[in-house]
């Protein structure tokens, strides 16, 4: 398993673009190059914590011309942007090495338990 934070996909002055995300998804990625192979089978995760509040600003800044986003909305909405870039990346990746293996890319949800509850 790798894990790649939110924050990394950012610029270090914490600029978070399209281009930006992609150039480290390939620069990251790249670093896994053996684990790429068979017979290991790979688990990527990541963050998203910045991308989500780049989501609500545009949704606060969308209210009245478009639908209101509630939070988890928004996370679900950057945990599929970042699956998308991953896996897009990663497919490059195992194309340019001549390689045919099967990405797949999920949007999970968790429910964390409250401490007061246990």
């Amino acid at each position: 398993m790798a894990a790649l934070g939110g924050n990394a996909f950012a610029a270090r002055d914490g600029e978070i673009t399209m281009e930006g995300q992609f150039a480290f998804a390939r620069q990251a990625l790249s670093c896994l190059g053996p684990l790429l192979l068979p017979p290991f089978e790979l688990l990527l995760s990541h963050g998203n914590g910045p991308q989500v509040g780049h989501q609500l600003a545009r949704a606060e800044r969308a209210l009245g011309a478009a639908y209101a986003l509630p939070l988890d909305a928004c996370v679900a909405q950057t945990q599929g942007e970042l699956g998308y870039v991953i896996g897009r990346t990663l497919r490059d990746l195992l194309a340019e090495r001549g390689l045919s293996r099967p990405v797949a890319i999920l949007v999970t949800e968790v429910e964390v338990a409250d401490a007061w509850d246990a």
